[in-house]
């Protein structure tokens, strides 16, 4: 490092001793500064441009696959058998995540309940009504899934003789 008398050169040394050189040289720097603009980076240095915008769509796809295959392993992790095309069709949905999808599973799994126990009371009546014609009793409609397996066993019982 350069010396004046015995003290190192800095630029609080040259701001206390020499006030006129250290403002010149602050007015200098700045009216010496290089504006650095998109559109003079582009003329002056398209390669390096192209460089940099190579770079940031390999990061931007390295990502955008990372993130894809994050979403994908999460909708499958709550996969339920019964329930594929519901999983299936999440996937190919971009706005799908993996809440989203428990949403639609609970929907549609209430859906499947809601219809298997229409159908088992159905088939209760069905049964019922058919022992009712071979007992000749009258019969009344189920109330709700457990009346109606009863009804089922016991119109079942009835058909057997038991």
């Amino acid at each position: 490092m350069a010396m004046f008398k015995e003290e190192e050169i800095t630029a609080k040394l040259i701001s206390e001793k020499f006030p006129e050189v250290a403002s010149e040289l602050t007015t200098n720097a700045k009216s010496n500064q290089l504006e650095v603009t998109a559109e003079m980076l582009n003329n002056d240095y398209p390669e390096i441009v192209a460089s940099f915008v190579a770079q940031g769509e390999k990061a931007g796809i390295e990502k955008g696959v990372s993130a894809e295959a994050e979403r994908i392993a999460s909708i499958e992790a709550i996969s339920a058998v019964g329930y594929e095309k519901v999983i299936a069709d999440a996937k190919i949905d971009p706005k799908a995540t993996a809440d989203s999808t428990k949403l639609k599973l609970f929907d549609a799994m209430q859906a499947k309940n809601t219809a298997t126990k229409k159908a088992i009371a159905d088939d209760g009546k069905s049964l019922a009504d058919l022992g009712a014609e071979i007992g000749a009793q009258e019969v009344e409609e189920p109330s709700g899934e457990d009346e109606a397996v009863s009804m089922m066993a016991n119109a079942s019982k009835s058909v057997r003789g038991e």
